[in-house]
Order: structure tokens, then C-alpha cells, then sequence
């Protein structure tokens, strides 16, 4: 597992990079409710669901044998 972090005035970007199966989150579809208990939603899915609505940009690419997440957050100027 690797994670990286970079830090513009403008933007946080964080890249994790696994050694796994291919695996493409964007493929997963989106929960049909969230108005249920936790124990009631399907297994597998909602983690990246939750991570993809927190931020600005993500990407994925399958790259030498890793799955590589890319994601962005704009920064607010104060």
C-alpha cells in the first residue's frame, strides 16, 4: 500500500496505490437509499460512495499491476 499526499495553496491531492485486484469503484453503482439502517444496505460499496462525495475530483487507473485512486480537494481561501 502506498499513499502520497501533495499540498498546493489551492489544492490537496492524495494518490493510493494497492497491489489488489483490478478493481474500478466507478463501476460500483451508487446506494439505492440511504434512509435505511446501516445493517439493512447491501455489503460493498457505500465506503467509496461516501469517500467519492467528500471530494472535488477522484480518478482511477490500473497502472503496472496497482489500482491507483487519485483524489482531489479544492481549498477554500480564507
Amino acid at each position: 500500500l502506498v499513499l502520497f499526499a501533495d499540498q498546493t495553496a489551492d489544492s490537496l491531492t492524495l494518490l493510493l496505490e494497492d497491489t489488489s485486484a483490478p478493481y474500478d469503484p466507478r463501476q460500483t453503482p451508487p446506494p439505492d437509499s440511504l434512509n435505511q439502517p446501516i445493517e439493512e444496505l447491501p455489503s460493498g460499496g457505500l465506503g467509496i460512495y461516501l469517500v467519492r462525495q467528500g471530494v472535488d475530483a477522484y480518478r482511477y487507473d490500473y497502472v503496472v499491476g496497482a489500482n491507483r485512486h487519485t483524489f482531489m480537494m479544492n481549498r477554500t481561501q480564507e
